[in-house]
């Protein structure tokens, strides 16, 4: 594969198709991309990215930050089989529960919290920045962002577990189901 030359004039839809990381790389350096206020769109050229949200980084450097997303996005990610050992081995983890609410409600992982607001406000204001944290989506695609977030924000164990609540079941890891549904490991 052939690397993208990256100039001010290469969209963002550009840049994210040859570097899917580079969302996650973009949020943590710089809060760009994380959400409405700090977004952009595929279209927006890195020139407008640049001015929209005053980015004083000349574009060598904000090149780099895109070319090395992957290696900040790949320490984000933990297995399944990790984060079960993890817990069998008394270890204290944080597992965050990153989907909806009625998803929550449909099932979650045994000992899993759902993460609202309230609580993320609680995780950024007073939990310490080292707290072993590990969230989890269907498959892992909410969860890594959410990670990403607090990675963002200054927490430095935050994982995202790859493959999410369907990884774990696969793995036969326990879900609490909706009531008047049997209890599943499966």
């Amino acid at each position: 594969m052939s690397r993208l030359q990256i100039s001010e004039q290469t969209t963002m839809g550009e840049i994210l198709l040859a570097y899917p990381s580079a969302k996650i790389g973009l949020f943590q350096r710089y809060h760009v991309g994380g959400c409405s206020a700090c977004g952009y769109e595929s279209t927006d050229t890195l020139a407008d990215v640049r001015r929209t949200h005053n980015l004083q980084d000349d574009l060598p450097r904000l090149v780099a930050c895109i070319e090395e997303s992957q290696g900040i996005e790949s320490r984000l990610h933990v297995s399944p089989a990790d984060v079960r050992a993890a817990l069998a081995g008394g270890e204290k983890v944080h597992l965050l529960d990153a989907r909806s609410a009625g998803e929550w409600d449909a099932s979650h992982i045994d000992g899993a919290h759902p993460i609202g607001v309230e609580l993320t406000f609680e995780i950024l204001d007073s939990w310490p920045k080292d707290a072993a944290i590990v969230l989890y989506s269907n498959h892992g695609q909410r969860s890594l962002e959410r990670a990403s977030y607090f990675t963002a924000y200054g927490k430095t164990n935050v994982r995202s577990m790859d493959g999410g609540i369907e990884a774990w079941k696969d793995l036969g890891g326990r879900v609490v189901p909706a009531p008047g549904a049997a209890l599943s490991t499966d």
